[in-house]
């Protein structure tokens, strides 16, 4: 990440950066997948260069703790909401509420017609990522059978009132 933000500035901009008139911006997805990314951001924060970052990444839960950490006091964090129902029938043309409230957070769905297809993807893209890898490696647990177990019995529950003698 370095070498980038290094050749970036010397190579193509051209200039000193210090004498920048408007700041830099560099745009980084997936930022969890590079280690110490928030110290590598915090360095040229603290260098007080014409630098600003905007990072994001699928693991938000990680990318959000591991930015607590480091970068306390130079950042600024937005949730960028799921779609309204409005805005999911307006870009959609879709006016199944039941369809939203399934599939509507997931604009990559929007164009499946297979229902299985959709709920293959939610379970194996989305849902098996953040059980056995996000949340694992966020919260360091050891028991990932035993989690996985207990969220695919409280799923089909929601709302509901559980014993735990269940």
């Amino acid at each position: 990440m370095e070498t980038i933000i290094d050749f970036f500035t010397k190579e193509i901009v051209v200039q000193n950066i210090n004498r920048l008139k408007q700041p830099l911006y560099f745009f980084l997805d997936e930022i969890q997948l590079i280690p110490y990314w928030q110290d590598i951001i915090k360095r040229y924060y603290d260098l007080n260069l014409p630098l600003k970052f905007v990072v994001s990444g699928s693991s938000s839960l990680f990318v959000f703790e591991k930015s607590k950490e480091s970068l306390a006091g130079r950042i600024f964090s937005f949730m960028l909401p799921v779609f309204s129902f409005e805005e999911y029938q307006r870009i959609t043309n879709n006016n199944n509420f039941e369809e939203y409230l399934n599939f509507g957070q997931f604009p990559e769905l929007w164009d499946f017609s297979d229902q299985t297809k959709k709920i293959t993807y939610l379970k194996d893209s989305i849902i098996a990522k953040v059980l056995e890898v996000d949340i694992v490696k966020l919260y360091k647990l050891r028991k990932t059978y035993d989690f996985e177990r207990l969220f695919w019995s409280l799923l089909p529950n929601t709302g509901q009132i559980i014993k735990s003698s269940n």
